[in-house]
């Protein structure tokens, strides 16, 4: 739900509540003015507004009995000691094994008769099977389960002696830095349980226990998630209320809204909060549903450090400090950190727990965070900082070249030296260090921010060089650099293409200039055919085909006039290949597979050709194997699967060797990650389902190497996303509907987060076409069938809605435009199943 409909939602909510309850309903029709949605959400509030007071201060839905009856003598192998405490799902006591086999203390847990039914019982079986998969240290381990001699479910926990996170940290007067160690150790345990895709739903400091070692250890998934898992969402809410602790609950589960590993991360930033500054970020009201909403979702807590420095002396001496050093030490960084975890939208939060735990531990060590803007002198504060002791001669030797280049800028018009050593330390910076990074794992932010701060100097001094040609010419390569970074798909980027069309539209127009003016100019000409690929390619990418086609055919002619000229030039014979590309992309998008296909195999042999020119030159291997793997696309949507699959296998091979080459060059290591998964597509399509999931599988493997490595970089997190979504079609053709719909919507959430519309419909048209397939499936009761229909028939209304706003932008390709007709005849098909 965007600010924007939950706003238009409270507004609605209200003007109702001050009329009289007669004529609510009246109300409601003025007020919605027919949006249905709209109007379902408010009465939703309307609903719970009535049992929320009594929801918020119980914790348990209204009319649920407490009464019970007492504990069994034993359960399992256990003998009943004691009563440890009560849940929402029942009661909790400490056991002592009584077989004799070994001496050993355990938890149990045990739905008692007054709350057991149906959907309690599945959800605590849930929370058993969640338990059953975590195998971590930072996580109580589930023993055994079962049910008693009554049918009472139970299942057995190893017993974690302890304190409450807070009460520990308070009662041994631990300092900030160990209370944030021993947080990382919480982090830890939350992020193995989402790589389980498992949330936890239900995170507060009442549910770590610190043992006497010092362990935190995490407690009760009562409320835990399979992420993606459609079995059990519904039950997630009880009396229709969202299950939750409100103090620590994220705006979209106040809302009721879908949750996340990114509402633990909110979770998480309100316990670190309480945990450094001592109070909570604000006060949540318990009497008013509506009012809890509006106060988690809009009221923005008081900044870390304010908070801190109103607390008392007391909170102060528990950790270890005076309320004046505390005030000093959580601002800054941690209270970025904390504002950045507490982010009301989510998609301005760390995107995983790992993150989270990453700049935290980036504090620690007194490295830049990366909730902080990267400003030059915050990032130089930082190495002073961080080496103060160890190198005083890099801190003098930084303050001297800070120095000397700010003397620069002044003295730049009358001292030619000084202008020559800053322009050579920029271009180090450019093109020099650029290169040195950029196939380093996670470095996509540090190139842009190198990139762009050169640029800033070059364009400065531009700016007083006048018609110096050579320095505007780097100028343009500066710009072509930012562009790159910014949003190259072939490349690691940020995923803001705008911004690289801008910066490859100013790097042509520069070089378009320079050309003109000295059309000899070899390294010239190859930067503007080059930049003017780079443009075409980034154009035809955001769906803007037409304008890509107009660059694309004008950058044939002139790489084609020049490859006649000069065949032996491998950078002209580099831009032919690239521009042919180009050209085969109008075809592609136009859906012309086979008119494609000679064009595509003229591209492999020019590019055996560049190999021949080039011998042992990595980029030329790793150009040939680009291009068999684009030959073998065209081939498979062409249904020549044979020959498909021979191409993938050629590039696969290529790829896997300049990988073991450069075992630290991310870059390889995806081009790899596009053969397996190519490959598996291609292998499904032949019916190879068993080899062709286990390719995706070692894609996926490769890609998600890649995300963690540099959670900036938006091509490994959309390769996820594609994988995923192929596993899940490869599943489904297996017949293993569940998997394959748990793995679709896995990758509906990775694409709404990455914002690829595209692809997003169509993991939603995938989800329409399992939740058919499950309701054609035999033995489904009607029942059943009419709900699968249903869940099947929104999926496809929302892939649809997509499909069309893409067309309706003009970025929608004519291939892709045939989704539209084929999800109405899909929609089709389902009414008539229904009648």
């Amino acid at each position: 739900m965007t600010s924007e409909r939950w706003g238009q939602i409270k507004g609605v909510l209200a003007d109702v509540m001050e009329t009289d309850p007669s004529e609510r309903s009246a109300a409601l029709d003025r007020l919605c003015s027919g949006d249905a949605d709209l109007r379902g959400e408010v009465e939703a509030l309307l609903a719970l507004e009535a049992q929320a007071a009594t929801m918020l201060n119980t914790g348990d839905a209204p009319g649920r009995p407490h009464a019970e009856m007492a504990p069994p003598a034993a359960i399992g192998a256990y003998r009943v000691v004691r009563e440890l405490g009560q849940g929402g799902m029942g009661v909790v006591y400490l056991g002592e094994r009584a077989d004799g086999q070994f001496r050993q203390q355990a938890a149990i847990k045990l739905i008692t008769s007054g709350r057991h039914n149906a959907r309690m019982e599945r959800r605590f079986r849930r929370e058993r099977q969640i338990l059953a998969q975590l195998q971590h240290p930072g996580i109580a381990r589930l023993l055994d389960g079962g049910a008693t001699d009554e049918g009472q479910p139970y299942f057995i926990m190893e017993y974690i002696e302890g304190q409450g996170l807070l009460e520990y940290c308070d009662g041994n007067k631990l300092s900030v830095t160990e209370r944030l160690h021993l947080f990382l150790d919480v982090c830890d345990a939350v992020a193995y349980a989402h790589q389980q895709l498992i949330v936890h739903r239900d995170l507060k400091p009442g549910n770590i226990l610190v043992t006497a070692q010092g362990k935190p250890r995490l407690l009760d998934f009562g409320l835990g998630q399979v992420l993606d898992a459609d079995e059990g969402a519904e039950e997630i809410t009880q009396a229709g209320f969202p299950a939750m602790t409100p103090a620590y609950a994220s705006p979209e589960q106040a809302r009721g809204e879908p949750y996340t590993v990114s509402s633990d991360v909110y979770s998480l930033g309100v316990i670190l909060y309480e945990l450094l500054a001592g109070l909570r970020p604000y006060k949540v009201p318990t009497e008013s549903y509506i009012e809890l909403a509006r106060v988690i979702s809009e009221q923005e807590p008081v900044p870390l450090a304010q908070a801190a420095g109103k607390g008392t002396t007391e909170a102060a001496e528990m950790r270890a400090s005076t309320p004046e050093r505390l005030r000093r030490t959580l601002s800054g960084d941690l209270e970025r950190i904390v504002a950045k975890a507490l982010a009301k939208d989510a998609r301005l939060r760390y995107a995983g727990v790992g993150e989270l735990a990453d700049d935290l531990q980036r504090h620690l060590d007194g490295r830049p965070v990366k909730a902080h803007p990267a400003t030059l002198w915050y990032r130089a504060g930082k190495v002073l900082r961080r080496h103060r002791v160890a190198l005083p001669a890099a801190a003098a030797g930084l303050a001297l070249i800070l120095s000397f280049a700010g003397s620069t800028w002044w003295e730049a018009r009358r001292a030619e030296r000084r202008f020559q050593q800053v322009r050579s330390l920029a271009h180090s910076v450019m093109f020099e260090l650029d290169d040195a990074i950029r196939r380093l794992p996670g470095s996509t932010a540090a190139q842009e921010l190198l990139v762009r701060r050169a640029l800033e100097y070059l364009q400065s001094l531009a700016r007083d060089a006048g018609n110096d040609a050579g320095l505007q010419h780097e100028v343009a390569m500066g710009y072509e650099r930012v562009g790159m970074v910014q949003g190259y798909a072939s490349e690691s980027n940020l995923g803001r293409v705008p911004a690289a069309l801008a910066s490859f539209q100013k790097s042509a127009e520069i070089l378009e200039r320079l050309h003109a003016r000295a059309p000899s100019d070899r390294s010239l000409r190859n930067d503007l055919y080059r930049v003017s690929d780079e443009l075409a390619f980034t154009y035809g990418a955001s769906g803007q085909s037409q304008k890509a086609g107009e660059i694309a055919r004008k950058n044939l002619a002139r790489t084609e006039a020049a490859f006649r000229e000069q065949p032996s030039d491998t950078l002209i014979l580099t831009d032919l290949i690239s521009a042919n590309d180009r050209i085969i992309d109008q075809f592609i998008n136009q859906g012309k597979y086979a008119e494609a296909i000679p064009i595509r195999q003229r591209g492999l042999e020019l590019t055996r050709k560049l190999v021949e020119l080039r011998p042992g030159n990595p980029e030329a291997q790793r150009s040939l194997a680009v291009e068999e793997k684009k030959l073998a696309a065209l081939l498979g949507v062409s249904h020549r699967y044979q020959e498909s699959r021979d191409a993938y296998e050629q590039a696969r091979a290529i790829d896997e060797r300049l990988s073991a080459q450069y075992p630290s060059n991310m870059r390889a290591k995806l081009d790899l990650s596009f053969d397996y998964s190519d490959l598996g597509w291609v292998l499904t399509e032949m019916a190879s389902y068993s080899e062709a999931l286990a390719s995706h599988r070692r894609a996926l493997a490769l890609r998600e190497e890649a995300a963690r490595a540099d959670p900036n970089d938006v091509r490994a997190a959309n390769g996820v996303a594609s994988t995923t979504m192929r596993i899940g079609r490869t599943l489904r053709h297996m017949g293993n509907l569940e998997e394959a719909m748990a793995e679709s919507q896995r990758a509906v959430v990775l694409f709404e987060r990455s914002s690829d519309h595209q692809n997003l419909a169509d993991a939603h048209s995938d989800l329409g076409d399992e939740w058919a397939d499950m309701a054609a499936r035999r033995g489904t009761l009607p029942a059943r069938q009419q709900e699968c229909r249903s869940r099947s028939m929104a999926e496809y209304q929302k892939a649809l809605a997509l499909f069309e706003g893409l067309r309706d932008k003009g970025v929608l390709s004519k291939a892709d435009e045939k989704n539209i007709p084929e999800l109405k005849e899909s929609m089709e098909k389902l009414r008539q199943a229904a009648h």
